[in-house]
């Protein structure tokens, strides 16, 4: 089976590099710290980055399955890079998600294999009008999607994910929260229009258990106020929405999913930015510790509060064009009565989402007599919170172009 290569596989594979670009930018201080590992590091990070590309691109679900393993492998050196206890904790936690993942997504293939005697997705769907109503089919579907789910961290009462980010260094943090989401969805995306469209009932259990993953981290943010932890939680939200959309499996629902993931990148990339020059000069790990930055750094502070603008889907920032059309594209679906269901679930949830991030702001603006300096050390990581946050702004300004071009890409999937 040959790779996938068409303007779909290859707008993922941009989306992907510049999100690794970008990380490397903002996280540059955990490479100025180990120094003689660089080498290493750059490496490792080189054949995640390599894995994630091969997981968008192969069309056979035995090669997605080794990109899949071999990126997890390599995430989790990643995550073990610093060798401190938190780490190489993390990194356990890690192996046992991926192991039962592969499990299960190995599994799937085996029953495809069995039952259809196939696993290059484009023969799947061809055949699906006489293997749609099997069980094995929607039994082997399910297994998939949910191995990818696992690692996304978007289970409801699941927390290890949510652990595994937090225990880990803020850069690793970074790039679990961002690279596996673009590389996953992406599979997924194909997956979902290629697999699952004659399934409504395996889209009807996914998108319930990501509104339920939803409303369980909204109230887990509720009370929370490590920074951290609440970017992690965001992450989880954001991918549990975008897989909502995803599952609408329509060329509206698509093209939604490439431009959320579009706009996340740059706004997750924007807030870790701040956050690593922070959390190494000051070791700010509290929402309380942020008091009166906007005071120190204006400019600086505007930007940040751009990008939480941005996350929350507030004008004016392309956060905002996004989730009003993925708003849209629930109700261009074949079940927009399902997702009437749902909906007010997920605006409840996101009401919540919001009240956090407000917090935040509120906070910055309070008088506070210390002073916060960002020396020169921090240009790199200054220059990627400014980038993030202009993308953000200009692309409001002008989102025509940019909606059309994603639907062109959806269409040509």
């Amino acid at each position: 089976t040959l790779p996938v290569s068409n303007i779909f596989s290859v707008t993922f594979k941009i989306i992907i590099l510049i999100a690794s670009l970008l990380l490397l930018f903002s996280s540059h201080n955990l490479l100025k710290e180990r120094r003689k590992k660089s080498f290493l590091y750059f490496n490792v990070f080189l054949c995640a980055v390599l894995c994630a590309l091969g997981l968008v691109t192969f069309n056979n679900l035995i090669y997605s399955f080794i990109a899949f393993v071999l990126f997890g492998i390599f995430s989790y050196i990643l995550i073990s890079y610093r060798k401190n206890d938190k780490n190489k904790q993390a990194a356990k936690y890690y192996l046992y998600c991926l192991f039962i993942s592969s499990f299960l997504f190995l599994f799937g293939i085996i029953i495809f294999c069995f039952y259809i005697g196939n696993t290059d997705i484009i023969y799947i769907s061809n055949e699906l009008t006489t293997v749609s109503d099997n069980i094995y089919y929607l039994f082997s579907s399910f297994l998939i999607i949910l191995a990818f789910i696992i690692m996304l961290g978007i289970i409801p009462f699941f927390n290890i994910y949510e652990n595994i980010c937090c225990l880990s260094s803020s850069g690793i943090s970074a790039y679990l929260t961002i690279i596996p989401v673009c590389a996953y969805i992406a599979f997924l995306t194909r997956f979902f229009v290629f697999v699952s469209p004659e399934n409504p009932l395996c889209r009807i259990i996914i998108a319930s258990t990501m509104a339920i993953t939803i409303f369980c981290s909204a109230f887990r943010m509720l009370k929370e106020t490590n920074i951290k932890k609440i970017y992690v939680l965001s992450s989880i939200i954001n991918s549990a929405l975008l897989i909502i959309v995803l599952t609408g499996c329509s060329v509206y629902s698509i093209s939604s999913v490439i431009l959320g993931l579009f706009t996340y990148i740059f706004t997750m990339i924007g807030l870790w930015s701040i956050y690593i020059m922070l959390k190494t000069r000051y070791q700010f790990d509290k929402i309380t510790d942020y008091t009166g930055i906007y005071y120190a750094r204006p400019y600086f502070t505007s930007a940040y509060i751009l990008c939480i603008t941005s996350i929350l889907g507030l004008p004016p920032t392309l956060g905002f064009i996004s989730r009003l059309y993925a708003l849209s594209a629930l109700f261009k679906t074949d079940m927009p009565l399902f997702y009437f269901i749902i909906l007010p679930v997920c605006i409840f949830s996101l009401i919540i989402f919001c009240y956090v991030y407000l917090r935040l702001i509120k906070i910055m603006f309070k008088k506070n007599n210390n002073i916060i300096s960002i020396n020169k050390m921090f240009i790199i990581p200054k220059i990627t919170l400014y980038l993030c946050s202009f993308v953000i702004l200009i692309m409001f300004i002008y989102p025509d172009k940019l909606i059309k071009i994603v639907q062109f890409i959806a269409y040509y999937i």
